[in-house]
C-alpha cells in the first residue's frame, strides 16, 4: 500500500510553459539596476541557451551572476542577490500549477504523506512553496541545493525512508524527467510514475516506470488501487552479467478492421477507441517510449487517418513515429516488408492490448539475458483470446505451436507482445513455389520456421493485469472499469 508519494516540481507540478511564454518586462527593472539594456539581458539568455542548453536559465542564480560580472565595472556580491531577489518577485508572482493540481495535493494529503523531491535552487522553490501554502500539504521537502547531492543521487530517495520508516515499496516517486526521477526511484526499490512529456525515450529499458500518468489527479486512483491490489506482482527477471546497451525499436499491428466491435468499429479505427480520455493506442505508445523505443513502426490501414491526425510524427510524446500503409498480405507481410525500418531488437505489439510496463522490461531483460526472441503468454484457461497457442518445455522455451484455429488445447496464448531479433526472420524464411519469400500468415510463424530447423524461441509467462479489446462487449466492459485496477487486478 502506498504511503508516501516522492513529487517532482517543475514540470510535474509546476507548469513550466506558462512561464517560458510571459513576456520578460520584469527584464526592465533588472537592467535599471544593473545599469544595462534589456537587449543585453536578452543577448546573454540567447548566449547561454546556444551553449549550455536551451533551459529557463532565470531560475538559476549564475545566470544573474555572470550577467553582473560581464555589465558591471566592479563587481558586488549584493548585487547579484538584489537582482535574483528582484527575479524571484516576479517568478512568485507568475508561476501557476497544473489545473487541478492544488486540489489534487490537498485532497491526497488528507490519505498519505506527500514529499516535494527536487532539484534546484531552494530559494526559488521555497517561494513556490510559500505561494501555494505548501507548508501545510507537504510533510517534507528534499531540495537539491540544500544537500551534497541531487538526483539521482539515492540520498534524495533514501532521506523520507529513514526519517519517516517508509518502506521502499510503500513510496511512490512522480517525476518528468527519466534519469534524475525515474532511474534514482527504481535504484532504491520505489514504486514510479512518469508525468508524460515531451522528454524522450529513456535510454534503456531499466528506466522503465511502473506508472504514465497524464495529470496529478491520476495519483488518487493509484493510491485508492494499492489498498486493493499488491502492486508489485511480477518480479523482476534477474540477472547474473552485465548486459550490453542494445538499441529497440518498435512495430505496432494497427489496421485491423474491428469487425467484432459491431457499430463502434464502423467509424472508429479499433486502436482509436478511447478510454480514460485517451485512445488505446497511446497507451501502447507510451508504454514503448518508457521501454526504450525512440523509433516506432506502425502498419496501418482501416481508418488510419485517425491514427496519422492524433500522433502526427510522434514529437509530441517524444518519439519518433513511422507510418507503413502498403498493400499486405498478411501481419507477417506488414513486418516483413518494414524489416529495413527498425533496429536488431524489436518489440511487437498489437495495437489493442493494454498490459503493464513491467512486461516490456522483463522480456527485454530476458531476451538479452539468453540472446533470444521472447513471446509473452497467458495460461490459455484464461483467455478466449484467438492468438497462436503454444507448449513449452521445462526450460521454458517453445517446444510446439499451433496457427490454425487455436481451440485451447495447449497450455499458453500469445499475448500479443513479443520481442523478436531481426535476424530470426532475415534467417528463417519459407518460400513459395515461385521460389519468393513466403509472407503469409502470422508474425508468430517465424517460431515454427525456428522450430523446423531445431531452433528454439523464449516464452515468459507474464501474471500481471491487461486486457485485449476486440469485441464490443470487452470495450463496454473495460470502458466501466479503473484504469489502474486492470492493469494490477488480483
Amino acid at each position: 500500500m502506498i504511503k508516501c508519494i516522492y513529487i517532482d516540481g517543475y514540470n510535474t507540478i509546476e507548469d513550466g510553459s506558462v512561464f517560458r511564454d510571459i513576456e520578460q518586462t520584469y527584464f526592465d527593472d533588472i537592467a535599471t539596476i544593473i545599469g544595462c539594456q534589456k537587449s543585453d539581458i536578452q543577448k546573454h539568455m540567447e548566449f547561454f541557451c546556444e551553449n549550455y542548453g536551451d533551459f529557463v536559465w532565470e531560475y538559476h542564480e549564475i545566470f544573474w551572476r555572470s550577467l553582473v560580472k560581464r555589465f558591471c565595472t566592479s563587481f558586488d556580491e549584493a548585487l547579484v542577490d538584489r537582482v535574483y531577489s528582484q527575479f524571484l518577485d516576479f517568478y512568485e508572482s507568475e508561476v501557476c500549477l497544473f489545473d487541478g493540481t492544488l486540489n489534487t495535493l490537498n485532497e491526497l494529503s488528507k490519505s498519505v504523506s506527500l514529499v516535494l523531491v527536487a532539484n534546484g535552487n531552494s530559494r526559488r522553490l521555497k517561494r513556490l512553496i510559500k505561494k501555494y501554502d505548501f507548508q501545510n500539504i507537504f510533510t517534507d521537502y528534499v531540495i537539491s541545493s540544500e544537500t551534497p547531492y541531487q538526483k539521482p543521487d539515492k540520498f534524495m530517495f533514501q532521506y523520507g525512508l529513514k526519517m519517516y520508516g517508509w518502506k521502499p515499496q510503500e513510496v511512490l516517486m512522480v517525476g518528468d524527467k527519466y534519469d534524475n526521477d525515474i532511474l534514482g526511484a527504481k535504484k532504491c526499490g520505489l514504486l514510479t510514475a512518469i508525468f508524460i512529456s515531451k522528454s524522450k525515450a529513456p535510454s534503456n529499458y531499466e528506466l522503465v516506470p511502473d506508472f504514465m500518468i497524464n495529470s496529478i489527479s491520476e495519483l488518487k486512483d493509484i493510491v485508492s488501487m494499492s489498498k486493493k491490489n499488491n502492486i508489485s506482482i511480477i518480479p523482476d527477471i534477474s540477472t547474473t552479467c552485465k548486459e550490453e546497451s542494445r538499441s529497440i525499436s518498435a512495430f505496432i499491428v494497427a489496421g485491423g478492421k474491428g469487425s467484432r466491435l459491431g457499430n463502434l468499429g464502423l467509424n472508429t479505427q479499433k486502436c482509436m477507441l478511447e478510454l480514460w480520455g485517451k485512445p488505446i493506442l497511446y497507451y501502447t505508445i507510451l508504454s514503448l517510449k518508457n521501454a526504450g523505443c525512440s523509433r516506432i513502426v506502425i502498419a496501418i490501414n482501416h481508418l488510419s487517418e485517425q491514427i496519422i491526425d492524433y500522433f502526427g510524427d510522434g514529437s509530441s510524446l517524444g518519439v519518433n513515429i513511422i507510418y507503413v500503409k502498403k498493400e499486405t498480405k498478411s501481419t507477417y507481410d506488414a513486418l516483413f516488408q518494414s524489416l529495413q525500418l527498425l533496429t536488431e531488437r524489436i518489440l511487437y505489439v498489437h495495437g489493442n492490448i493494454l498490459f503493464q510496463n513491467k512486461l516490456l522490461e522483463n522480456i527485454i531483460r530476458y531476451g538479452n539475458q539468453q540472446d533470444n526472441s521472447v513471446i509473452a503468454s497467458v495460461e490459455s484457461k484464461i483467455t478466449e483470446v484467438r492468438h497462436a497457442q503454444f507448449e513449452t518445455d521445462k526450460n521454458g522455451n517453445i517446444s510446439r505451436i499451433d496457427l490454425t484455429e487455436r481451440d485451447g488445447v495447449m497450455s499458453y496464448t500469445f499475448l500479443g507482445v513479443a520481442y523478436y531479433k531481426k535476424q530470426d526472420f532475415v534467417n528463417n524464411l519459407d518460400y513459395d513455389e515461385e521460389g519468393k519469400v513466403d509472407v503469409s500468415g502470422m508474425v508468430e510463424k517465424v517460431i515454427q520456421q525456428k522450430l523446423d530447423k531445431g531452433l528454439l524461441t523464449l516464452a515468459y509467462q507474464y501474471r500481471g493485469g491487461w486486457r485485449h479489446i476486440e469485441s464490443e462487449d470487452d470495450y463496454l466492459e473495460i470502458s466501466k472499469q479503473n484504469r489502474w485496477d486492470i492493469y494490477y487486478e488480483k
